[in-house]
């Protein structure tokens, strides 16, 4: 049954909206829910994580800028990268034993920052905190989201 989730995995996480979620709350839980059990019936295949991420665009000069390294002890950390404005395209290259997951934030036709419209306010406020489980082989993960009215 594990080889039959993956296409359905790739379906879900091709849906993903730009802020990691899908169209609802509801959406949203129940696809996580899946992504989860998948990972939870599929992660222990994997023994040990080593993935090494190279991103660079066509227009700058980072070709050769430090790759993004995922291994055990930080699979749970968020890897950010910023390229410079890319008028062409961009390079993921990844090698290694793992499962990553590359969202882009792209935004075009906005020649001058003064033309953004900003939010009116800033309604709420979310952190989150992410902790591997020192049970079970550490496969679980535990989340302590706290969410605050601004």
């Amino acid at each position: 049954q594990i080889l039959l989730g993956k296409p359905i995995v790739t379906w879900l996480q091709a849906r993903r909206n730009f802020v990691a979620g899908w169209c609802s709350s509801y959406d949203s839980f129940f696809a996580l829910r899946s992504l989860v059990n998948y990972a939870i019936r599929h992660g222990n295949t994997i023994q040990a994580y080593n993935l090494r991420v190279n991103i660079s665009s066509s227009t700058s000069s980072s070709r050769n800028s430090e790759p993004i390294s995922i291994n055990n002890e930080n699979i749970i950390d968020l890897k950010t990268y910023s390229l410079d404005p890319v008028h062409g395209r961009v390079f993921i290259d990844t090698y290694g034993v793992g499962y990553s997951l590359v969202q882009m934030i792209v935004t075009a036709n906005v020649e001058y920052p003064e033309l953004i419209r900003p939010i009116p306010y800033q309604g709420f406020d979310l952190s989150l905190n992410i902790h591997l489980s020192q049970k079970y082989n550490f496969s679980y993960l535990i989340y302590e989201p706290c969410v605050t009215y601004v």
